[in-house]
C-alpha cells in the first residue's frame, strides 16, 4: 500500500511537528538505530506508535514490537492512549494480547517489560521493526540482544527505534552510544564486521550501521495544552535543564564538578580585559585517543573567567599546526592588543608544535603543569568554577552540551575525555596571577578576591 504523506489525516489523528517528521520511516530508512526525543513535551511516545503504524500500512505482514518497562500492569493504559491516534479503520486491536492487527496482516505488539527475564519470550519472533520506549529504562544487553532478532522480510527495512528522557537507570549507556561526542540530528556510521553467507561461502565483511539522535523538546511541539505547560513551572531548576532544556547531566559518584556549578551567561566583550587560549594536544586521529582542544577565554576587570569558544578535533600533526595557526590569527583579528597569548603544554606532542610554531612569529608560550595530576589541579580550582566562571551562552548548543557532559564526568581517573577540562582547569590557575601561570597562587588569588568582595 502506498501511503500520501500529505494526507496522513485519512490514517492518524495527527499533525507531526518539524522534528517529529525527521523521525518518521519514510525520511530515514536508511537509519538503521535512532534515538528520539531527550525532554519533556516533544511528542516522543505518540510519534513512535504512530510511526510504526505507518510502517504496518506500507509493508504488508510485517511484525513490530514496542516495549515499554512498566512498574505496575499499566500497559493497557499505555496502548489505550496510544489507539486513540490510530483510524481504527486498517485495524483490529487484541486487547486480551496486547496486539495491533492489521487488514494487511502486519502487527504491532506492545510488550510491558516487568523485570528481564521477560525478553526471552521475544526469542523466538523476528521482528521487522522494534521500538524502546523510554530506553534509559533497558540494560544495554537487553537492547542489542533484541537488535538481533530485527530481521525477515527481504526488501523491507529493518529498524530500532527508541525514545527517550534525558534520566533513567541506564542513562550511561545511552548516553555514551547516541550523545556522546555527536552533534544533534547528524547520522553517523559505523564499520562493523559480521560473517555473511557469499556465494555459498561463509566469509567476514563489513557494513556500515547508521545511528542518529533526534532532539525533540517542549519548545518544538506546538501542541501542547496551557495547563500541561504551567505545571511544568513547578519543576526544580535541574528537573527544568534535564526535562525541559534536554540536557543529560551525567554527573556520577566521584565526579569532582556539578551541573550547578556552571553558569551560562553573555559575554560582554567589551568587559574583557585579556583574552588568550589553551591547547591540549594529541595528533593520533583513531577513535581510542585524545580530542586536541584549542580554548579561547576573556578574563573580566571584575576578576572573572569566561569561556568563548572552543575546538575539539583530531588531526595529524601538520593539519593540526594549520589549525593552531589558524586559530591564533583570527583571535588576534578580533580582539586586537587584547589578545595577549596562546599556551601549549611542554610535553609530549605539545613540544614538537613548540618547536614547529617558533617560525610563526606568534606569541605563543610553553605551558608547564609540573607533576601536579590531574585530580588535584581539578581539586585546586573547584570553587573558582562555582564562582568565577562562566560559559558563554552564544556558543554553539552543541560545545555547550559537550562541555557540560565533559566537565560532569570527569573523575581524574582517566576512564574518559578530559581534554576541554584540562584547557578550562589551566585558564583558572592562569587566572589567579594575570601575570604569569602557577597553580600554587590559587590560594593567594582566592584571599585577594575576598578581600575585593569578589568571592562569593
Amino acid at each position: 500500500m502506498a501511503i500520501n504523506y500529505n494526507d496522513l489525516a485519512k490514517y492518524v489523528n495527527y499533525v507531526p511537528t518539524m522534528k517529529q517528521e525527521k523521525f518518521h520511516f519514510w525520511n530515514t530508512s536508511h537509519v538503521k538505530e535512532q534515538l528520539f526525543g531527550g525532554g519533556l513535551g516533544g511528542g516522543k511516545t505518540a510519534s513512535l506508535i504512530i510511526d510504526m503504524f505507518l510502517y504496518c500500512l506500507v509493508y504488508p505482514k510485517a511484525k513490530c514490537l514496542v516495549l515499554r518497562k512498566i512498574q505496575k500492569d499499566n500497559s493497557v493504559v499505555f496502548e489505550a492512549k496510544t489507539l486513540n491516534f490510530l483510524n481504527s479503520e486498517y485495524y483490529t486491536y487484541m486487547k486480551s494480547s496486547s496486539k495491533i492487527i492489521m487488514n494487511n496482516g502486519s502487527s504491532i505488539t506492545f510488550g510491558g517489560i516487568k523485570d528481564e527475564s521477560q525478553f526471552e519470550s521475544y526469542q523466538g519472533t523476528e521482528w521487522q521493526y522494534i521500538g524502546f520506549d523510554e530506553l534509559t529504562h533497558f540494560r544495554s544487553e537487553d537492547y542489542e540482544w533484541l537488535k538481533t532478532r530485527n530481521r525477515g522480510e527481504a526488501g523491507y527495512p529493518y529498524l530500532i527505534r527508541a525514545t527517550t528522557n534525558p534520566i533513567g537507570r541506564y542513562v550511561d549507556w545511552v548516553y555514551d552510544k547516541f550523545i556522546k561526542d555527536k552533534s544533534i540530528d547528524t547520522i553517523y556510521s559505523t564499520d562493523v564486521k559480521v560473517k555473511a553467507s557469499v556465494n555459498g561461502n561463509l566469509k567476514e565483511v563489513n557494513i556500515k550501521i547508521r545511528q542518529q539522535f533526534i532532539q525533540s523538546l517542549l519548545i518544538d511541539n506546538p501542541h501542547l495544552e496551557a495547563e500541561y505547560l504551567a505545571s511544568l513551572s513547578l519543576m526544580s531548576e535541574d528537573q527544568k535543564r534535564t526535562l525541559i532544556e534536554g540536557e543529560w547531566l551525567m554527573e556520577g559518584n566521584g565526579s569532582i564538578f556539578k551541573r550547578g556549578d556552571f553558569r551560562l551567561k553573555e559575554a560582554d566583550f567589551n568587559n574583557f580585559e585579556r583574552v588568550f587560549s589553551f591547547v591540549d594536544t594529541a595528533y593520533k586521529v583513531e577513535k581510542q585517543h585524545d580530542y586536541t582542544v584549542i580554548s579561547h577565554f576573556g578574563m573580566t576587570y571584575d576578576g572573572e573567567l569566561c569561556i568563548l569558544n572552543y575546538d575539539r578535533v583530531k588531526e595529524e600533526f601538520v593539519e593540526l599546526k594549520s589549525l593552531i595557526v589558524s586559530a591564533y590569527n583570527s583571535m588576534e583579528k578580533v580582539y586586537g592588543a587584547r589578545y595577549s597569548e596562546m599556551y601549549i603544554e611542554d610535553k609530549a606532542s605539545g613540544i614538537s608544535l613548540l618547536q614547529e610554531l617558533k617560525t610563526e612569529g606568534l606569541n605563543i608560550k610553553a605551558l608547564s603543569r609540573g607533576n601536579t595530576s590531574k585530580l588535584s589541579r581539578a581539586k585546586q580550582v573547584s570553587h573558582l568554577v562555582k564562582s568565577r566562571f562562566f560559559i558563554n551562552k552564544d556558543m554553539d548548543k552543541d560545545k555547550i552540551r559537550i562541555l557540560l557532559a565533559e566537565m560532569c564526568a570527569f573523575r581524574g581517573d582517566g576512564k574518559s575525555h578530559d581534554d576541554i577540562v584540562d584547557t578550562i582547569m589551566d585558564a583558572l590557575a592562569f587566572l589567579t596571577t594575570n601575570t604569569h601561570f602557577n597553580y600554587k597562587n590559587i590560594q593567594n588569588f582566592s584571599t585577594f578576591l575576598k578581600r575585593r568582595g569578589l568571592d562569593g
